[in-house]
């Protein structure tokens, strides 16, 4: 029975590629590649989804969970904020790169040790939202333009009064 079933074993394992097809009559051989895998552990907070995607495979996290990923491929994560809600932040390695996303999407290219990433979807205040990630100068510019226009009305106004500093 021992024989047959050590036979049995070999058969599956050459007929799966694991062993050679030859190999010596009174000794088995099995050989497994197994990929050297790495974790990236996603934590959420708020309302919204990560969709992970490496090669064929494809991962939905509504709250947590863990991606693998082999060493040495990439990983793509997009955003899904649910309605009413907005992306207010992602941390991986406990470091912000929200400023590295684009169209609510970042690779880790290159994976080759386990790490976490950590999003936060925030409510949406109802005002427009769709501001590109790293597009924060404009608001700079628009706060700079409305301080320069009423610097100078303030300067027209007290020039009309015919009052000088």
């Amino acid at each position: 029975m021992r024989e047959w079933t050590a036979a049995l074993l070999f058969l599956l394992c050459a007929a799966l590629g694991a062993v050679p097809a030859r190999a010596a009559e009174n000794s088995t051989e099995i050989t497994l590649e197994i990929p050297e895998k790495a974790e990236v552990s996603v934590e959420i907070r708020g309302n919204g989804s990560i969709t992970a995607e490496n090669g064929e495979n494809t991962e939905v996290i509504r709250q947590e969970g863990t991606v693998f990923v082999e060493k040495g491929q990439d990983v793509v994560f997009r955003f899904h904020p649910a309605e009413g809600s907005r992306l207010t932040s992602v941390l991986y390695q406990g470091k912000e790169i929200k400023n590295q996303i684009e169209k609510q999407s970042w690779t880790l290219k290159n994976v080759q040790e386990s790490g976490t990433i950590a999003v936060i979807f925030a409510v949406s205040s109802g005002q427009n939202e769709e501001v590109e990630t790293g597009d924060y100068n404009r608001y700079a510019c628009y706060g700079l333009l409305a301080a320069v226009c009423a610097a100078a009305t303030a300067i027209l106004w007290r020039k009309k009064q015919g009052k000088y500093w």
